[in-house]
């Protein structure tokens, strides 16, 4: 049996009353479910607050260093607990149908004769007075600093049901609070930060480009073949169309941004000059070769030396192209021509944004902030440039991605901080990092002292690989157009394509459903397993297609 007068400790005993409870407890682990053990645990607890009241400081940097170890901790109750929920039929069948038969005797009580006392009620009560204990704030600092994981997961479940409920209001404000209480409270909850962390990886692996995705070189190379056949093929510009296009050069000219430019002679030669040119060409039909040679004579005025003249320069080109881009009104003499030009055109258009992504990953390797800040900032500005309109809703959001970063990179830049040549030591001095690091580590001398320069090292390398990932990958989209970039578009567009087939073939009808509804954001092995029998769908397809031409 328990000592009973450890609810009153001799008064000569040195050590402290709640240290003596906290032994007790371990040493009678057997007796949790009495009486006896939750008078010496509530003993305990108020012995707890009335030694050590924490400021809330104190609470938060005792809970920040127990944390590692608390989530841990959290992460292995919710596991044993599942698989002690989910096996305890089978170990304890009896005691299982004892309580099944007892709550069913309470929910129904015409068949069971009698009502009775609920067996949930008692684990009822214990969780309400366990959240209760929340609103006195020395109860809460003492919990965040013993068990921060669990703590943080309490509230964030209270948090998030509060704002589910309050976002269930049919107004517009409650609807907007509520939604936004239920997402920062999941995103608190250390076990989704965790799970979110372990599935990072596996989700990032189906957003690696996939090989063979053309360069813009080649790119630029297949649609001047193009734009060569649908010439070949007798495709022009209507002369309306085109007089129409010289006569906006020269009355309504405007930049990327949309503003208007002046031409003026004296100041900008060589692109009076070609406006000009452009202008004895009017009245006629233009060809592709005709289009090209005019877009060579505004090549040349966006050589000039003088700035002001190269620029318009290069709107003027930048016109040409968008003109043999987006012209519709093309007439032919083969009707090949057509979809030669269509395929040009695409060409054309992924090589156009695919340049403008790797101008701005070549303009980042000069930036004085460093290569991944330079990353950020250059698409930044992209992002926030009239060219942003160029790209589809894929491709804006890939390009966000690289501004915005994700918690694993985030996570590294905050690290990368810490490096010798990071904004803590280049903006205050490179002895910093090395002093935070030598009295972390309790003065332990030079290795104390590398510390922080070198995980902080570590962190901005690994940052700078991540940020250059997510610019590559955007990259890729553009280069890739319309095409499965990554294996989970490849994945989203088979089954769009043969999806329902697939699901036709016995013990893939799940698989294919679960796969649609996650866009393609499976499992590796699943992924692989889709695909191969996808791709086969394809070559029958295909197979049947060119016996149906031949007949």
């Amino acid at each position: 049996m328990a000592n009973e007068s450890l609810l009153e400790p001799a008064p000569l005993v040195e050590q402290k009353q709640s240290r003596r409870y906290a032994d007790w407890l371990k040493q009678n682990k057997d007796l949790m479910d009495t009486d006896e053990y939750s008078t010496i645990a509530r003993a305990y607890q108020m012995a707890r607050r009335k030694e050590e009241s924490l400021t809330g400081m104190e609470a938060f940097q005792e809970g920040i260093a127990n944390l590692p170890a608390s989530t841990l901790k959290l992460g292995k109750d919710v596991v044993t607990g599942a698989a002690d929920a989910l096996s305890f039929p089978f170990r304890e069948p009896r005691k299982f149908a004892e309580t099944a038969f007892s709550v069913a005797q309470t929910a129904l009580p015409a068949v069971s004769g009698q009502p009775s006392e609920s067996p949930l009620t008692a684990p009822a009560a214990g969780i309400l007075g366990h959240y209760r204990g929340y609103l006195d704030p020395d109860v809460l600092k003492r919990r965040f600093a013993d068990d921060p994981a669990s703590t943080l997961s309490d509230l964030s479940l209270v948090g998030y049901a509060g704002g589910r409920l309050l976002k269930a209001v049919p107004t517009a404000p409650t609807e907007y609070i509520g939604g936004k209480i239920a997402d920062v409270s999941e995103k608190a909850d250390p076990l989704t930060f965790l799970t979110g962390a372990a599935m990072y990886p596996l989700q990032k692996a189906g957003e690696i480009p996939l090989p063979g995705i053309p360069s813009v070189d080649k790119l630029k190379t297949q649609s001047r073949a193009a734009y060569k056949r649908a010439t070949d093929a007798g495709v022009f510009f209507d002369a309306k169309q085109f007089d129409s296009f010289v006569d906006s050069l020269r009355t309504n000219l405007r930049d990327e941004e949309g503003k208007t430019v002046a031409v003026i002679p004296e100041l900008h030669p060589k692109s009076t000059a070609a406006i000009a040119a452009f202008e004895r060409y009017k009245g006629s039909n233009k060809t592709l070769d005709d289009m090209d040679m005019l877009r060579q004579v505004a090549k040349d005025a966006a050589s000039s030396i003088e700035p002001a003249d190269r620029r318009i320069g290069m709107i003027l080109r930048d016109k040409i192209d968008d003109f043999v881009e987006s012209g519709s009104d093309v007439s032919v003499t083969d009707k090949s021509g057509i979809d030669a030009l269509k395929e040009a055109r695409d060409y054309w258009s992924r090589a156009k944004k695919g340049e403008v992504v790797e101008d701005a990953i070549k303009n980042a390797e000069s930036s004085r902030s460093g290569f991944e800040n330079g990353l950020r900032i250059e698409f930044d500005k992209l992002r926030r440039s009239k060219k942003f309109r160029m790209f589809s809703k894929d491709e804006q959001r890939a390009i966000e991605d690289v501004v915005k970063g994700g918690p694993v990179s985030n996570t590294l830049r905050l690290i990368g901080k810490g490096a010798v040549r990071g904004i803590v030591s280049g903006g205050i001095g490179a002895g910093l990092p090395g002093a935070i690091g030598y009295s972390a580590a309790g003065g332990t001398g030079l290795a104390g002292a590398l510390i922080i320069p070198t995980v902080g090292e570590v962190g901005r390398f690994a940052a700078t690989r991540a940020t250059k990932s997510a610019a590559d990958k955007a990259s890729a989209k553009m280069r890739a157009g319309k095409n499965p970039a990554n294996v989970r578009e490849k994945l989203a567009y088979y089954l769009d394509q043969y999806g329902d087939q697939l699901k036709k073939v016995p013990g893939f009808e799940f698989a294919v459903d679960m796969a649609r509804r996650a866009k393609g954001n499976v499992n590796p092995y699943l992924t692989r397993q889709l695909i191969a029998q996808l791709e086969n769908m394809e070559k029958i397809s295909q197979q049947r297609q060119a016996l149906e031409q031949e007949e």
